[in-house]
């Protein structure tokens, strides 16, 4: 077994590795874009080859990180995989340890990642890292009725139950009226320019940990990805940029071969709670235009738009998304402050799979 560091062209065996193992069809341009494109620096890709076959990989995307206005270097760590015959070898381990060594070297303080349920119970008892948050995914439902449908294999019992649901519905997570509290201009952009690097710049002092949201972050997450298509909502005031909704609609299929129309709230950044309400209320009429069922977002306890959310009627479902981080130097006032869920500002604009 050898242990190495990525060598150009091996894009072409990870990716085979990847769909095979993911059961997905990635193309070179996706992964030119996640790794390649990435725009905090040079990916980490750390391999394991058996016979000159590679057979297992982690990762680690410098990123920097925003604290109160401090700038931190976290690594993003994404695609970790060991095909099928090598498992339980110890073959992850040892790649996560040397891309931490190669993280270290590259000044990488901290690890971070939304693993799924293998690779967590690997992280968490084999490597030390902490779950920091079970994000809680919060959802508005707008059409009960194929909401259930499509959640229930008889469907002329969820025609039944959807009558006295949507009643409870209303009653227990009523949306509060919004009243802008001052004449926005809320408009439709495909760009992200200047004005997001001067909204960025006038809050990120008082922001938790997060990706800094300049424009050349959000063009490369949002404007340049080579499969999603998201759509943005902006709100001007007197000519100044006050806050911004990224959204995106997808077809979900239910087991029961119905489909629902799912809009997620991807990322939001205003300078109060009335400015990202209002645009709420565009994008609301914006789903529902677009024939969407109910809309998601992820909402944990330190989410610092958390009660706007509930205010306008998101309530939380029994799905959570794990957020792990492992510090990687030592410092222990670093670990004390990357390793508390109310420090962070997770949205899914910083996971690769929203």
């Amino acid at each position: 077994m050898k242990y190495r560091e990525y060598r150009d062209g091996d894009e072409k065996e990870i990716i085979s590795l990847f769909n095979e193992i993911f059961k997905s069809d990635r193309d070179e341009e996706y992964w030119e874009w996640q790794y390649k494109d990435f725009p905090s620096g040079e990916a980490i890709i750390c391999l394991a080859e058996e016979e000159n076959k590679i057979i297992g990989q982690t990762t680690l995307l410098p990123s920097t990180i925003n604290y109160e206005g401090k700038e931190l270097l976290g690594g993003y760590s994404i695609d970790s995989m060991v095909s099928d015959e090598y498992r339980r070898q110890g073959i992850y381990t040892n790649l996560a340890k040397q891309s931490y060594e190669k993280g270290i070297e590259k000044k990488i303080t901290f690890r971070y990642g939304f693993p799924i349920l293998g690779a967590l119970i690997g992280l968490t008892d084999r490597l030390g890292a902490t779950i920091v948050d079970d994000i809680p995914i919060f959802i508005r439902v707008y059409s009960l009725d194929n909401f259930l449908k499509g959640k229930f294999k008889n469907k002329f019992l969820a025609k039944l139950i959807s009558i006295p649901s949507i009643v409870v519905t209303k009653f227990l997570y009523k949306e509060l009226r919004v009243r802008p509290k001052a004449k926005y201009e809320i408009k439709q952009i495909d760009e992200f320019n200047d004005d997001f690097n001067l909204l960025w710049e006038k809050l990120k002092g008082s922001l938790p940990l997060m990706t800094p949201r300049t424009k050349d972050f959000l063009n490369w997450r949002i404007k340049s990805h080579p499969t999603f298509k998201y759509t943005t909502f902006v709100s001007y005031l007197d000519g100044e940029l006050v806050g911004y909704m990224i959204i995106k609609i997808q077809t979900s299929k239910e087991k029961n071969d119905s489909e629902l129309r799912v809009g997620y709230i991807v990322d939001m950044l205003g300078i109060n709670d009335n400015v990202l309400s209002s645009i709420y209320l565009k994008v609301k009429e914006y789903f529902k235009q677009n024939n969407v069922d109910f809309s998601l977002a992820w909402v944990g306890d330190s989410n610092i738009y958390r009660q706007m959310l509930i205010n306008l009627g998101f309530y939380k479902s029994r799905t959570n998304i794990a957020f792990v981080v492992k510090e990687l130097t030592g410092d222990k006032d670093l670990e004390e402050i990357v390793t508390k869920e109310k420090n962070w500002h997770i949205m899914p604009i910083e996971s690769d799979i929203y």
